[in-house]
């Protein structure tokens, strides 16, 4: 739907933006915008570790999750398959947190921009708009609730910075 490049141009999918108010669509701007606020390095360091950690979730989540399956395959009684499960889920959300947390924080300040410039209540109105208007399919709502921050922590940062 929108994004940028690292060279700072931002693209906007006419044909879904159409569909959208004005106010949302000033939003989605404004979000883009705020990828740009930081310095070319500090957007290519964010690059490479989002590519980085991205490669490393797809490589280690599939061979956790066999492990898992033999780990279960094997397990003696209830006890252990239990701490396999434990561990391994474990070890899927340590793969998972960094990359969460780079994605959170370069969404988060794209965020942080777009509230400053629009204020907050006009931002839960674009978000709540744009969350009704989504047809989306339950995994890509599932990696966008992963990627982005709650609105509500964005909501409660910007009150905080104000």
């Amino acid at each position: 739907m929108a994004g940028q490049n690292l060279f700072g141009t931002i693209f906007l999918n006419e044909s879904i933006l159409r569909d959208r108010s004005d106010d949302v669509n000033d939003y989605i701007f404004l979000h883009e915008v705020g990828h740009s606020q930081f310095h070319v390095i500090f957007s290519v360091i964010v690059f490479v570790l989002r590519f980085a950690l991205m490669g490393v979730a797809v490589f280690s989540l599939p061979a956790l999750a066999v492990s898992l399956l033999v780990l279960l395959a094997q397990a003696p009684d209830l006890t252990t398959a239990a701490v396999a499960v434990v561990v391994i889920v474990f070890l899927m959300l340590l793969v998972l947190t960094p990359l969460i947390a780079v994605s959170w924080f370069d969404e988060g300040s794209a965020e942080l921009f777009a509230v400053s410039r629009i204020g907050i209540p006009q931002y839960q109105k674009c978000i709540k708009e744009k969350r009704n208007q989504s047809d989306s399919g339950q995994l890509k709502r599932a990696v966008f609730r992963l990627m982005y921050p709650p609105p509500k922590l964005v909501v409660w940062w910007a009150k905080r910075r104000e």
